[in-house]
């Protein structure tokens, strides 16, 4: 008795060169399936960083790739060679430039997740610093900028950041005045590493 004829051994899934396990599919894509998640190649499987971000990203109407595989502490992580990477930076290095030694690089879209290398950039630990997503310090919806109870006719104060101490900038009447002199300052002192509002 002879074995059935398979037109193909492997994975029907797009990418995945894995040996058939049930329904035409791989183990691991079986599991996705039957457990109703989205099947989806993993990133091990993509042999080039192309088809790696085919794979893994969602393009945002705001311009970020968002990286949709696993993640660690808000970044993108891959595995390659049998390192453990940082997405972004792998995106970097293949995609725009070689990353000198203690350098980092910095997201201008202060979104961990995001692999665009349109919204990448290098900086030094200090530039990145001064574009780390903002905490929420008070009831302002701008950075920098927070209210106090004790001046009620300008209760707006503008404070920027520099070298780890507080520079204020002034009280000011609106909230938006306040967030227009921390921009400026901020645009004065860091330049184009002056971070977004």
């Amino acid at each position: 008795m002879t074995e059935p004829v398979h037109e193909s051994r492997t994975c029907s899934v797009s990418g995945c060169q894995v040996a058939l396990y049930a329904r035409s599919m791989c183990r691991s894509h079986y599991d996705q399936r039957r457990q109703g998640r989205p099947v989806r190649t993993p990133v091990r499987y993509a042999r080039s960083v192309d088809e790696m971000l085919r794979v893994r990203i969602r393009k945002d109407s705001d311009g970020c790739w968002v990286w949709l595989g696993c993640t660690h502490n808000g970044y993108g992580a891959v595995t390659r060679n049998g390192r453990s990477l940082q997405a972004h930076r792998l995106v970097f290095e293949t995609l725009r430039e070689p990353i000198p030694h203690g350098a980092q690089i910095d997201h201008r879209c202060r979104n961990r997740a995001c692999v665009n290398p349109e919204h990448l950039r290098l900086a030094s630990q200090s530039q990145n610093n001064v574009n780390k997503a903002r905490r929420p310090k008070g009831y302002s919806r701008f950075r920098g900028v927070t209210k106090s109870p004790r001046n009620l006719r300008k209760p707006w104060i503008a404070q920027l950041t520099i070298d780890g101490r507080n520079t204020n900038l002034g009280y000011f009447a609106t909230e938006e005045e306040a967030a227009a002199a921390w921009q400026l300052a901020a645009r004065r002192h860091y330049g184009d590493f002056a971070p977004c509002r």
